[in-house]
């Protein structure tokens, strides 16, 4: 009776501890603890745990599951707060945005592209950075309200930037852009402006806009001219709407004044750059432009009623005595036209110019009939057009047209000497005079540098035609006669016959230039 008893005793007690251990267990909160096994035991989780692929973390401490935005070893994690798992991809939390790894579930820093996009991640605090950013060596835009690099043209701190369509990068250096060139800085990759020389070339980008400007451009006063296609400045002589103008090949700047180019002469104004056309008198001296290529001529030209001749060389209006081939015509002195129908005195040489402008007759003034200087001159006259060559053949050489001259007086000291020999004639006979006290039948000698003429080629110390002249050593290579108002004539294998030339006595030719002045007529 008594064993029975105590079995009975034995299973109540059993059926009463399974009871409270049951009811124990209704009681525990299973989203703080992880199933490991079907047992009856269970164990408390720690730290990250991967459950069906999702990333949870639970306190060390509490053993809870972590929820919101944590810092877990210097790394930040945005949990859900429903399930607790471990949130990826872009995110917002407390309007600020996140981006989180799929695979690992931190945030992720730096230069991220999502969906196409790009976004910059700070790299202490994870969140996505806005405004003008500069990332490695590059500098990009991110929105304020998208947190997103924006792309094209845009506008910050007044300052215009570019950036890339496809790379989100800001531009730098010389790009076309829809049609229209723009420049950005390389160092602080803003729009540039006004007028800027890249890689050798100059440009000029508009204040407001930024776009290359072209056409033709006023810029501090100077004038320029950019390319339609291109936007660089145009160089060199350019015809725009009819007008010419000249640009530098150096600095592009529209230039002025006179000006030779390619051989021919232009002038351009001032005030508008432009190339003049017509008549011009141009610090003190005439030209004429032609009307349609803007070039200054040269040879005879008819304009408002009058003739004028321009010289082949500079293109200025002659003035003055002047021959072409055997013909003799006068020129203003002032005005720079043609003399017709009309005797001029010259010399004391009275000439008689046709209604051509050609001299058809001349005659020694009365009462200086007997006048060595007068007779020598005529004489010389007479010879005008005989081409340049030996005496055997009839011609003349500078030297022999001199002799010739002097003949007609009969002064023979010239006789079958060189130029250079009559030069040590003047200085033996002690002739030499200063430019200033020549007069009309006077000599004139010069000196001429590497003369194809010389006979050894050489320099000044072999050359056979050296002359000593005020302890200078010269190359004597030719001579003229004097004819006064700055005229000469002579000979020259150059001119190919006699006639009448312009003296420039200050001449900056360096080969070619006066050295002696020889009067041998009053010794």
């Amino acid at each position: 009776m008594c064993k029975k008893n105590n079995k009975r005793k034995i299973y109540l007690s059993l059926f009463l501890v399974m009871a409270l251990f049951s009811v124990g267990f209704s009681n525990v909160n299973y989203s703080s603890y992880a199933e490991r096994s079907t047992t009856l035991t269970k164990k408390k989780y720690s730290g990250f745990v991967k459950k069906s692929g999702k990333i949870y973390y639970y306190s060390p401490k509490t053993g809870k599951k972590l929820k919101g935005l944590r810092t877990i070893q210097g790394k930040k994690y945005y949990f859900s707060k429903s399930s607790g798992e471990a949130l990826t991809g872009l995110r917002t939390v407390d309007r600020k945005k996140y981006y989180f790894s799929k695979s690992s579930g931190e945030a992720l820093t730096g230069l991220k592209t999502v969906d196409r996009k790009k976004y910059y991640f700070s790299k202490s605090s994870g969140q996505a950075l806005t405004g003008l950013r500069t990332i490695g060596g590059k500098k990009y835009y991110f929105s304020k309200s998208s947190y997103q690099a924006l792309t094209g043209f845009r506008t910050v701190d007044r300052k215009k930037y570019y950036f890339s369509k496809s790379s989100g990068e800001a531009y730098t250096g010389l790009k076309n852009i829809e049609g229209k060139k723009y420049c950005f800085s390389t160092s602080s990759y803003e729009v540039l402006t006004g007028l800027k020389t890249i890689d050798g070339k100059k440009y000029y980008f508009s204040k407001s806009s930024g776009e290359a400007l072209t056409g033709l451009r006023t810029i501090d006063g100077k004038k320029y001219y950019f390319s339609k296609s291109s936007g660089e400045a145009l160089t060199g002589l350019r015809t725009i709407d009819g007008k010419k103008y000249y640009f530098s090949k150096s600095s592009g700047e529209a230039l002025t004044g006179l000006r030779t180019i390619d051989g021919k002469k232009y002038y351009f104004l001032k005030s508008s750059h432009q190339a003049l056309k017509g008549l011009r008198t141009i610090g003190g001296e005439k030209y004429y432009f032609d009307t349609s290529t803007c070039e200054a001529i040269n040879g005879f030209k008819k304009t408002d009623g009058n003739t004028y001749y321009f010289s082949d060389k500079d293109f200025n209006a002659l003035r003055g005595l002047q021959s072409f081939d055997k013909d003799l015509y006068y020129f203003n002195e002032s005005t720079f036209a043609m003399t017709t129908n009309k005797t001029i005195t010259y010399c004391n040489i009275n000439f008689t110019f046709g209604s051509n402008g050609v001299a058809n007759s001349m005659k020694i003034k009365s009462g200086f009939e007997n006048d060595k200087r007068t007779n020598l001159l005529y004489n010389g006259f007479s010879k005008l057009g005989l081409p340049y060559g030996s005496t055997a053949d009839g011609l003349l050489r500078c030297n022999t047209f001199a002799a010739y001259c002097y003949n007609s007086i009969g002064y023979t000291g010239l006789n079958n000497l060189r130029s250079d020999n009559q030069a040590k004639y003047v200085l033996a006979q002690g002739g030499e005079i200063t430019a200033s006290q020549l007069k009309p039948g006077d000599l004139i000698f010069f000196n001429i540098e590497n003369s194809p003429y010389c006979d050894n080629n050489g320099d000044n110390d072999t050359c056979s035609r050296n002359e000593v002249i005020d302890d200078i050593k010269y190359h004597v290579h030719h001579v003229s006669i004097y004819l006064g108002n700055g005229k000469t004539i002579d000979t020259s294998s150059s001119a190919g016959h006699v006639k009448v030339r312009d003296l420039d006595i200050d001449t900056t030719s360096t080969a070619y230039y006066p050295v002696l002045y020889g009067n041998l007529l009053d010794k």
